[in-house]
């Protein structure tokens, strides 16, 4: 490869419009069955889960087809309503005849313009057309087709489109392997803390049935109150995603007299998002405090280690217990007196130990998966936009620009 500092020879400035024609799509009638259950992909926000889209969910006859809208091959599909449930820019390109929903637009190339590469510049502009999303102010996320279709970009002869995306490829199709293994390493590690947390796998060469007890046996809710001995920078909140995290400035209140100690080892939820994951273990050496509305408690660590519950609240029996009290609800308030009536396996302590050493080196081996992920991708998008800027040229790309 070759660098350069200026529009190398060739390469022209435009915009998103100039290069491709925007397509809407459509939602036929859900209870008419000439629409539907034929062989054409209808394609939704869900199956934008890949860079390649081939099938779909759902199919539409030939004459549903015609009543939402039918692409061919190499139409790239980008998600457009709905962004505020995603963290990205879902998007790929067909690679068939699909049709699709009217929450996803259509960009079918024009001229010599090759899908892949039009793809690759949208991934490479995610954070963009996310800012976009985001000062639109609208609640599902919306982003605005204006600003899409003016999108200013940099477009190569397309021999070196084709090249460009071919070296990208190469790291998409890493990033895909690791991403597989990463879900098959979490797969695993469920299968894993299902089996030991409730003994269908012992350690320890032992069979002695364990005693079943309640939550409420073997931990203890605290109710111990800040009362000045902390400053606003011991305050965290909790999140379903990230666990215990400093709590943003705006939301803490001015009295911070009423917060809650949260010990080391300690336990942390929200009552009315508990039921959807939102509970955590401190991970912290020191004493931090948190929201005087949530609910804290301590395991009895003379029969309960905290990691071994830290493990036992990801189970399916942990889920189920979820749901049977809060009834389906996602409104309800799950206090401790009611968390109390939990009942699980509970091991000796000797036993927990060896069970949440297994399981916390399977999870530690996720957390490096996930971060080679991120430097990867990190990798991926420098390159992406020296590359899709002309910066960094793929090898002959130069030299065949003069010889036209």
């Amino acid at each position: 490869m070759t660098t350069s500092t200026t529009l190398p020879l060739g390469w022209r400035a435009t915009t998103l419009s100039e290069v491709v024609d925007f397509k809407s799509g459509g939602t036929p009638a859900k209870n008419d069955d000439r629409f539907w259950g034929g062989a054409i992909p209808w394609v939704s926000a869900k199956d934008l889960k890949s860079l390649r889209i081939s099938d779909s969910a759902d199919h539409l006859t030939v004459e549903g087809a015609t009543r939402s809208r039918c692409v061919e091959a190499g139409t790239v599909l980008l998600l457009v309503r709905g962004m505020a449930l995603h963290k990205d820019v879902p998007m790929g390109v067909a690679t068939r005849s699909v049709s699709f929903n009217q929450d996803v637009k259509g960009l079918v190339p024009r001229g010599e313009v090759y899908p892949d590469f039009i793809l690759n510049l949208l991934l490479a502009r995610k954070e963009d057309l996310l800012k976009n999303v985001e000062s639109a102010g609208h609640g599902t996320g919306k982003l605005n087709t204006d600003f899409l279709q003016s999108l200013p970009i940099l477009i190569p002869p397309l021999a070196e489109q084709k090249r460009i995306t071919e070296v990208l490829s190469t790291w998409d199709d890493s990033l895909m392997c690791l991403a597989r293994q990463i879900a098959r390493k979490h797969e695993a590690t469920s299968y894993l803390r299902e089996a030991l947390v409730r003994g269908a796998l012992r350690m320890k060469r032992r069979f002695k049935p364990w005693p079943v007890v309640s939550l409420g046996d073997v931990t203890e809710n605290l109710s111990a109150r800040n009362s000045g001995r902390f400053d606003r920078n011991s305050v965290m909140g909790v999140t379903k995603a990230d666990g215990l995290v400093p709590m943003k400035e705006h939301v803490i209140a001015d009295d911070i007299g009423r917060y809650l100690i949260l010990p080391p080892g300690g336990f942390a939820y929200n009552p009315m998002r508990i039921n959807i994951g939102s509970i955590t273990m401190s991970e912290f050496e020191e004493d931090v405090i948190v929201s005087p509305d949530y609910v804290v408690f301590a395991c009895d660590a003379s029969r309960l280690l905290p990691r071994f519950l830290n493990h036992v609240r990801r189970t399916k029996a942990w889920s189920d217990f979820m749901t049977i009290a809060g009834n389906g609800s996602v409104r309800v308030r799950i206090y401790y007196a009611s968390l109390a009536d939990f009942e699980f396996h509970l091991p000796p302590l000797d036993e927990q130990r060896a069970i949440v050493e297994v399981l916390d080196d399977a999870e530690r081996e996720i957390l490096s998966l996930m971060a080679e992920q991120a430097a990867l991708e990190k990798q991926r998008d420098a390159l992406a936009t020296e590359l899709l800027t002309g910066r960094l040229r793929v090898r002959g790309a130069a030299k065949a620009a003069f010889a036209r």
